[in-house]
C-alpha cells in the first residue's frame, strides 16, 4: 500500500543506535515499488527560514517504517540546491558537532526524528532564491534504487 501524508519527514536507526537525519516536505508524497518500501512513513517536514542570501539550510522531520523489514535510505538530494546530506549532530566536550550520515537505516517499527539543534538534513547552495512559505522538494533514494519524493514549507523556527 503506496502512502501519502500532508506532512513528512526522518527517523533513522543504524547498527541498534539513533543515527538522524531529516527529510523535507508539508505535503509529502511517498512512491514506493514494492510492499516494504510502501511502510515508509514521511512526515512533519519542513526546512528553517534563513536570510535569501544563505548558503545552507537544514530540514527536520520524522521518518517512521510501519513495515516488518528494515528499509535503507541511501542519498538525499533536491533539485532546489546543488547538494543535499544527512549530518548528526553530537555534543563532546561541550562543543557540537556535525558529521554526514552515509546511509540510514529505518528499523521495523522504528521511528528518527530530526530536530532543532539535532540530526538534520543540510541543504547547500540554493538554485533560487528561498523564501518563507515556499516549497521544498527533496527526494530520498533507497537501496535497490527507489525514489521517495516529498516537499517540505520553508517556515521559521517552532
Amino acid at each position: 500500500m503506496v502512502r501519502s501524508l500532508a506532512r513528512g519527514i526522518g527517523v533513522i536507526t543504524a547498527g541498534g543506535t539513533s543515527v538522524g537525519w531529516f527529510f523535507a516536505g508539508s505535503l509529502a508524497l511517498l512512491f514506493v515499488a514494492t510492499t516494504a518500501r510502501a511502510d515508509l512513513i514521511v512526515e512533519n517536514t519542513w526546512v528553517r527560514d534563513a536570510p535569501p542570501n544563505a548558503y545552507m539550510r537544514a530540514g527536520y522531520g520524522t521518518f517512521r517504517n510501519d513495515g516488518p523489514q528494515a528499509i535503507t535510505i541511501t542519498d538525499v538530494r533536491s533539485p532546489d540546491f546543488d547538494r543535499a546530506e544527512v549530518h548528526e549532530t553530537s555534543f563532546k566536550n561541550g562543543m557540537m558537532t556535525m558529521r554526514r550520515v552515509e546511509k540510514i537505516v529505518v528499523a521495523p517499527g522504528g521511528r528518527f526524528d530530526f530536530s532543532p539543534n539535532g540530526n538534520h538534513v543540510m541543504l547547500i547552495a540554493p538554485k533560487r532564491a528561498v523564501h518563507k512559505g515556499d516549497k521544498i522538494e527533496m527526494e530520498w533514494v533507497l537501496t535497490g534504487g527507489t525514489v521517495v519524493k516529498s516537499v517540505a514549507e520553508v517556515r521559521g523556527a517552532p
